[in-house]
C-alpha cells in the first residue's frame, strides 16, 4: 500500500510519490506529467483531463474547469443535464490521479497529501479533505503549497541558512509566503495570498485587450467564442515567455482579427494585477517583522512566474536577479512527494523538521457596547502562529445561556469575518440562571487547518467540545456516501487516448473552415471506423500515425491568418496517407 502526494492544481493537477530516495512525478496514461483540471460529461460518461479540455472550446455547456477557486462555496456547475458541486469536480481528478498512480506502482493507494493554496480558509480546507472522501481515499494530511516548493527546494540546496520568500503565483490563485531555513528545519513564519488570482487572469486581460483593439464587445460574445479566444489569448501569454512579441489571430463572425502583443504592453495593462502582487507579497513580509533587503533568495514557483515579466517585476521589487527555476511547476508536486517520504520515515529524510503557521486569525464575537447590533471580534490565534497551536480566552456571559459564535478573518467586526459556527451549553442548572458567568472558550488548530474548540463554565463545571465543520458545505457521511453513488453512474471514459485524440479532432474541425475543416473530418472518420475494429494494436497504430497530422492542423488553425496561402500551397503529406487508403 502506497501514500501518494497530489498538487490539486487550478490549471494542471499532478501525483507524486517517493520512491528509491527521491520524489517522482508520476506520470498518466497519456504519457504527461500535468492533467488538466478539467471535467466533462459526453452521454453520461465522465472525461477527466486532456479529453475534457479540449471539449471546453467544443463543448463548454458541458465541461467544467478551475473548480478549485470555488472549493468551500456552495456553487454548483451545471454539466448537460447533471449538476456538480466543486468538491465533487475535485473529486474526480483526484480519482483520475489515483488511479494513474496505482497502474505506475502497481499496488493499491491507501492514503494521498493534498496540497492547497496557504491562503485557504477553514472551509476550503475542510472541502478538499471532503473531495478525497467522494474519490474513496483517506486524507490525513494538508500540506499548503508554499510549505511543499520550500521543502523541495530546501532538499536541493542543502543546509544553508536562507530567508527565502515563496511566490507561488499558479493558474488561478497566488500564495506568498516568507520561509526561515536553518540547518534541518524548513519554518514558514509568514503567509499571504490571493485565492482569485492567477495566471487566468492575464489570459482574461489579453483576450479583452484584444477585444478593445478590433472593436468586439467581449460581454456580448457566447460562451464558446470566448472558449476560443481565451486559449488563445493564454498561447499568446505562452509565447510571450519566449520572445518580446507575438501576434493573437481570431476569427469572430465570420471577420478575421489579429493584433501583436508585446512583453511592455502587457506590464501594461496589466498593471492592476502587478499591483494585487505586490500588495500580496508586502503584507507577508511585514507581518515577518522583515524588510524587503532581508529577503535572501526570492522562489518563483508556479506556471505563471514563468512569465519573465513576472520574474522582471519581482527582480525589480527585490533589486537581485529572479531566476526561472528548471521545474517552477512542478515543486509543488516535488515538495510533497518530499512530505511523502517523512511520512513514511524513509532514510535520512525522516529527521527533516516542516512547521507552518495559521493563514487567518480565529476568534469569537464580543459585546460591542457602541453598537450591540454589530458584535466586535475577539482574536484567540493570530494569523501567522505557528501549528499546532492552543490558545484561551475568559469571557464573561451577557445573556443566560452561554453561546459563542466561531470567526475566522481579520476583520475589526464579527460579521466582516467568516462565520465557522459556534458553541454553546444549554443544560445551565437553574441556580446560575439570570447569573452572570465565567467561560473559558480554548482553541487547538491542527497541522491540517482542523480548529477544535472546548468551552468550559467555571462556575458549573460544564465543558462541551466540538470540532468545526464547514458551514458552507456540512456533508454527512450520508451526503458523501450519496454523492459517490450519483457520480458512480456516471462511468469514467475508458481509452484515454482514444478519446483525447477524437476530442483533438472534433475542436480542430469546430474551429476551421474548407480544407482544414475536411481533413479533420476525414481524419475522424477514419479513426471512428477503426475503433470499430476493437483491435487495440489496429487502434493504437493507426492513433500514432495520424496524431502528428492532427497536431500540424491545429499550428495551422492557430497561426498566422496572413500565412494561410503560402500554407496551402504546401504539398501535406497526410492527404495522400488517407486517400491512400480510400477515404
Amino acid at each position: 500500500m502506497a501514500i501518494i502526494g497530489i498538487d490539486l492544481g487550478t490549471t494542471n493537477s499532478l501525483a507524486v510519490v517517493w520512491e528509491n530516495g527521491e520524489a517522482k512525478i508520476i506520470k498518466n496514461r497519456l504519457g504527461s506529467e500535468l492533467t488538466p483540471s478539467v471535467v466533462s460529461v459526453d452521454e453520461g460518461k465522465i472525461l477527466v483531463g486532456q479529453p475534457a479540455k479540449e471539449r471546453l472550446v467544443t463543448h463548454p455547456e458541458q465541461t467544467a474547469a478551475a473548480f478549485k477557486r470555488d472549493m468551500g462555496t456552495k456553487k454548483k456547475y451545471k454539466l448537460g443535464e447533471y449538476i456538480f458541486s466543486p468538491e465533487e469536480l475535485s473529486s474526480l481528478v483526484i480519482s483520475k490521479l489515483k488511479e494513474d498512480a496505482e497502474a505506475y506502482l502497481g499496488e493499491a493507494v491507501e492514503e494521498v497529501i493534498i496540497s492547497v493554496p496557504a491562503y485557504f480558509n477553514n472551509d476550503q480546507r475542510y472541502a478538499t479533505k471532503t473531495a478525497a472522501k467522494l474519490a474513496g481515499i483517506p486524507c490525513e494530511r494538508i500540506v499548503n503549497e508554499p510549505s511543499a516548493a520550500a521543502l523541495s527546494c530546501r532538499m536541493k540546496e542543502g543546509e544553508q541558512d536562507q530567508t527565502v520568500l515563496v511566490v507561488d503565483f499558479g493558474g488561478g490563485t497566488l500564495d506568498v509566503s516568507v520561509v526561515e531555513c536553518f540547518e534541518n528545519i524548513v519554518e514558514i513564519q509568514t503567509i499571504a495570498g490571493d485565492n482569485h488570482l492567477g495566471g487566468k487572469d492575464f489570459d482574461e486581460v489579453i483576450a479583452k485587450q484584444f477585444c478593445k483593439e478590433n472593436h468586439i464587445d467581449w460581454e456580448k460574445m457566447e460562451a464558446k467564442e470566448k472558449a476560443i479566444l481565451l486559449r488563445r489569448a493564454e498561447k499568446c501569454k505562452m509565447e510571450l515567455t519566449e520572445s518580446e512579441s507575438a501576434e493573437l489571430h481570431y476569427r469572430y463572425q465570420g471577420n478575421a482579427y489579429s493584433f501583436v502583443f508585446t512583453s511592455d504592453l502587457l506590464i501594461e495593462i496589466s498593471a492592476e494585477l502587478f499591483l494585487k502582487l505586490k500588495t500580496v507579497m508586502s503584507k507577508a513580509i511585514r507581518d515577518s517583522g522583515r524588510m524587503p533587503t532581508d529577503i535572501t533568495d526570492v522562489l518563483p514557483v508556479g506556471g505563471t512566474c514563468k512569465m519573465p515579466v513576472v520574474r522582471e517585476y519581482l527582480a525589480h521589487l527585490f533589486r537581485k536577479p529572479v531566476e526561472e527555476l528548471p521545474s517552477g511547476d512542478r515543486v509543488v508536486a516535488l515538495g510533497l512527494g518530499v512530505y511523502c517520504g517523512i511520512k513514511q520515515q524513509q532514510g535520512e529524510i525522516k529527521d527533516v523538521l516542516m512547521t507552518d503557521v495559521c493563514p487567518f486569525s480565529l476568534g469569537t464575537d464580543i459585546y460591542n457596547p457602541q453598537n450591540p447590533a454589530w458584535p466586535i471580534m475577539s482574536v484567540i490565534i493570530e494569523r501567522n502562529t505557528v501549528l499546532p497551536v492552543k490558545a484561551s480566552h475568559i469571557y464573561t456571559t451577557t445573556s443566560e445561556a452561554p453561546y459563542m459564535d466561531i470567526y475566522q478573518g481579520e476583520g475589526y467586526y464579527a460579521h466582516e469575518n467568516i462565520k465557522l459556527g459556534g458553541i454553546g451549553i444549554n443544560d445551565i442548572p437553574n441556580e446560575f440562571k439570570g447569573k452572570r458567568l465565567t467561560l473559558e472558550l480554548i482553541f487547538a488548530y491542527d497541522i491540517n487547518g482542523i480548529l477544535d474548540v472546548t468551552m468550559r463554565v467555571k462556575e458549573t463545571g460544564q465543558e462541551k467540545n466540538i470540532t468545526i465543520v464547514s458551514e458552507n458545505n456540512p456533508m454527512t457521511s450520508e451526503d458523501i456516501a450519496d454523492s459517490q453513488e450519483r457520480i458512480k453512474r456516471l462511468n469514467f471514459v475508458d481509452e484515454e487516448e482514444n478519446q483525447a485524440f477524437i476530442a483533438l479532432a472534433k475542436r480542430i474541425y469546430e474551429e476551421s473552415v474548407g480544407e482544414v475543416r475536411g481533413q479533420a473530418e476525414r481524419i475522424l472518420f477514419h479513426f471512428l471506423n477503426v475503433l470499430k475494429s476493437n483491435s487495440p494494436i489496429r487502434i493504437k497504430k493507426t492513433r500514432e500515425e495520424f496524431l502528428p497530422y492532427l497536431n500540424q492542423l491545429e499550428t495551422y488553425v492557430e497561426e498566422d491568418i496572413f500565412e494561410r496561402e503560402k500554407w496551402m500551397e504546401e504539398e501535406w503529406e497526410g492527404t495522400h496517407v488517407l486517400e491512400s487508403k480510400g477515404e
